[in-house]
């Protein structure tokens, strides 16, 4: 996509008016054709700050049933990854970020609205469609990246994993970690659990 998405007068001001306190969810669908790391670049060069207040304000998230949480169990054992993943280094140094994920991919798009629907988390990644080396159908994936989502989400269907328990649990406390020191630096076992997340998926071990 050229630079020059970000003329339109418009989308520059829905960015100055959204990326400071608005969920991610909606800034990516705000604008649905650039993906996160492309519009948080423009925001920095526009100097635009993220701020954590809307991250750690409390919110009620949907109580699933066990039969949902027992269907979004085995869809994610299936189909999904829970992930912890990280960006960036910089001259050498260990200046990275570290990314939390837990998505489902499927060339079926309406199973992908069906679990939104059932479990009332997560959103269509616009920007993540790509063909399955199968069959060649397109393929997208429904994802949540929200630390305080995903900490609600996973404490409930820990239980209900057939396989990537463990991710699940490394996962929970990472995010439950990371909220307890929203502006802190990583700590060592925040780095260390991304390293065991990472090897975990590396090896497709079921836990």
């Amino acid at each position: 996509m050229s630079s020059k998405y970000w003329d339109a007068k418009d989308r520059i001001e829905k960015l100055y008016k959204l990326y400071p306190y608005a969920d991610r969810t909606l800034i990516l669908s705000t604008f649905p054709e650039k993906n996160w790391n492309a519009i948080a670049a423009f925001a920095h060069r526009r100097k635009i700050q993220r701020n954590a207040p809307h991250r750690l304000r409390k919110r009620e998230y949907p109580k699933m049933n066990d039969i949902t949480k027992n269907i979004i169990g085995w869809s994610i054992a299936w189909e999904g990854t829970i992930s912890l993943y990280f960006q960036g280094r910089h001259e050498g140094k260990d200046q990275v970020q570290l990314f939390p994920s837990i998505s489902i991919g499927n060339t079926d798009f309406s199973l992908l609205d069906k679990i939104i629907e059932l479990t009332g988390y997560g959103h269509i990644s616009k920007h993540t469609s790509y063909r399955s080396e199968e069959n060649g159908k397109p393929l997208k994936k429904w994802e949540m990246r929200n630390h305080q989502e995903i900490a609600a989400f996973l404490s409930q269907i820990l239980d209900y994993l057939p396989s990537k328990r463990k991710q699940g649990e490394l996962l929970l406390e990472y995010v439950n970690s990371r909220l307890s020191h929203w502006r802190l630096s990583y700590t060592e076992r925040e780095k260390d659990i991304c390293r065991k997340m990472i090897l975990l998926n590396k090896r497709g071990l079921k836990q």
